[in-house]
């Protein structure tokens, strides 16, 4: 099949691998918390933190890892390495050293992370970029509504069963990955020279060098951080919000999971479907704008259909300014540098993310649940004029404000 139709060879290839590597990763987070809810509940802590420490730390090196030895081989040496950190959990699991091994698990969930965004651009064409993200997308949305159910029925049966899946699934999706046709760098590529890790930081000042000549991705970085800022603790703390707030009990909380897992999938194929019909720099605004309207009468909701419908609606915006912020990306850095480049950007939006949950946990003991979402969501606002900025930057000619690899070697 031709590499522009988004239904290729190659292309369900990788598909098929996320669906079941996401869909591993879900089942391994419920199994993981449960275990450790109900033997020693605070150690929930240690497993947010290094969820929030082992990328920030990795995020600085594995994309330097994605463009110099190739996105495939970054991304089968991660997999592979959280297989046997997963698989040897069952082992540790009343011991310290399980979170020597969840450690290990995220810092190598970074190598697929670095290398991704390389990867799918090598495999679409800029007719089919953003249809493809939008299928991947759907992908990962099914696999987080399958992968908490999957896991809660595994843990009934066995402790151990969970984390023999997650081993499983890692080691499926390096297969997967292993049988795409991506091409290896050469060595022109590597613009950055030296030895050692004096390469990772060369690669790393060239990748912060080109963040700061090109606008779009410097105002991509603000529009993800101010996102992942504002959504965070609406996301950690949503259990509190809906039982305290709009009053729902376990069935009500349910039903709202699911409609949240079922418009994300929904949202994603919609996507999908009008892909070609809308340019990605033009979703990002519209993306941010339907969010907001979603996210405004959620904060306000008083009973369950009213927070269903604005999940919906929060759903589609979501979907849409995600996917096409990954798009936009991915057509605006360079084929050769996007690991570095993509990886530091990513730095910010995930320590935002973090601070969210950390600045609303502050709050609670002074202010009600429902004023801090509704204060998470003012500051979501400010993803339009951010977003419109982007579209004004996107109208000015090329050669004006992105930046060549030769610029910033």
């Amino acid at each position: 099949m031709s590499k522009d139709n988004a239904y290729n060879g190659s292309l369900l290839t990788l598909y098929a691998g996320r669906l079941i590597s996401t869909a591993g990763d879900k089942l391994y987070i419920v199994a993981l918390t449960f275990i450790l809810a109900r033997h020693q509940a605070y150690d929930l802590t240690w497993l947010w933190m290094i969820g929030l420490i082992a990328p920030l730390i990795m995020q600085w090196f594995t994309g330097s890892l994605a463009d110099r030895l190739g996105a495939k081989r970054t991304a089968v040496i991660g997999e592979l390495l959280c297989a046997v950190a997963t698989g040897m959990m069952p082992l540790v699991l009343h011991s310290n050293w399980l979170f020597v091994l969840v450690f290990v698990n995220a810092a190598a969930g970074t190598f697929f992370m670095s290398a991704s965004q390389p990867m799918v651009s090598s495999l679409t064409t800029d007719g089919n970029r953003h249809q493809v993200n939008s299928i991947m997308s759907t992908v990962n949305a099914a696999a987080t509504f399958i992968g908490p159910l999957l896991g809660g029925w595994l843990t009934l049966q066995s402790v151990s069963l969970p984390f023999v899946a997650q081993g499983a699934s890692f080691l499926f999706s390096a297969l997967t990955i292993a049988l795409l046709p991506l091409p290896r760098p050469k060595k022109e590529d590597h613009a950055s020279k030296g030895k050692g890790m004096r390469v990772f930081w060369a690669d790393v000042r060239m990748g912060l060098s080109y963040l700061r000549k090109n606008a779009v991705m410097r105002n991509l970085i603000w529009i993800t951080s101010l996102l992942n800022f504002g959504t965070g603790a609406i996301s950690a703390y949503e259990a509190l919000f809906l039982t305290r707030a709009v009053h729902l009990g376990a069935s009500g909380y349910g039903i709202v999971v699911a409609v949240n897992g079922l418009g994300m999938v929904a949202a994603g194929m919609v996507n999908a479907r009008y892909a070609r019909r809308w340019k990605p720099i033009v979703l990002v605004p519209i993306g941010a704008l339907v969010l907001l309207v979603g996210f405004i009468p959620y904060a306000f909701s008083t009973s369950l259909i009213m927070v269903g419908v604005s999940v919906l609606i929060v759903s589609m915006g979501l979907i849409s300014l995600i996917t096409a912020v990954r798009t936009v990306r991915q057509n605006t850095v360079p084929l050769e540098i996007q690991g570095r480049v993509i990886s530091l950007q990513m730095v910010l939006p995930t320590l935002s993310a973090g601070l969210s949950v950390l600045v609303g946990g502050a709050l609670l003991p002074f202010f009600p649940i429902r004023t801090i979402i509704i204060g998470a969501v003012a500051i979501l606002f400010l993803c339009i004029p951010v977003a419109l900025n982007i579209l004004r930057l996107a109208s000015l000619p090329s050669d004006s404000e992105t930046p060549t690899v030769a610029e910033v070697s």
